[in-house]
């Protein structure tokens, strides 16, 4: 994530991250390293913290990206949230995510491989059309609704 917020601010000099989220005590040691080697990307940089889960949808909508560079989170709900709320997920391409990215729109690249994902956001920032997300087919997909009538089915099936 650090290498890429390097490389997407020589790109584009204005890019800022936020971190939304607990931060593991190993991250705070990191980001306390970024701040002592790399002043320059910690300026760019907002560790927000926990937020309440109501302010979830809102604050994914004041962001363009959603940067989850997990190489172990195959299904990570974080990503369903961000393309209901139209914002362009940019993940490494796991089994489970990457079909996600597939079907509701992203960006994606093989795990470690940044230079597609730089890639891909730039030509995304020069475009003058909006990201290729279906947030509203997403978001009915998975409504409360949706997935309760999809186990009832799973229920009814299993017990004949």
């Amino acid at each position: 994530m650090l290498e890429l917020m390097r490389a997407l601010r020589r790109l584009l000099p204005h890019s800022q991250l936020d971190i939304v989220g607990p931060v593991e005590p190993d991250m705070a040691a990191l980001l306390e390293q970024v701040r002592a080697r790399d002043p320059d990307l910690a300026r760019a940089m907002n560790v927000r913290g926990a937020i309440p889960s109501e302010l979830v949808p809102d604050e994914l909508c004041r962001h363009r990206y959603l940067l989850h560079l997990s190489k172990v989170d195959a299904f990570p709900l974080a990503i369903l949230e961000a393309i209901a709320a139209g914002t362009v997920p940019v993940v490494f391409a796991l089994p489970g995510t990457a079909e996600i990215v597939s079907r509701w729109g992203g960006i994606s690249a093989a795990a470690e491989q940044l230079e597609p994902l730089l890639r891909a956001i730039a030509e995304l920032e020069a475009s003058s059309s909006a990201p290729p997300i279906r947030s509203a087919e997403a978001s009915a997909y998975y409504s409360a609704e949706e997935v309760s009538r999809e186990l009832e089915e799973i229920m009814v099936s299993a017990n004949g």
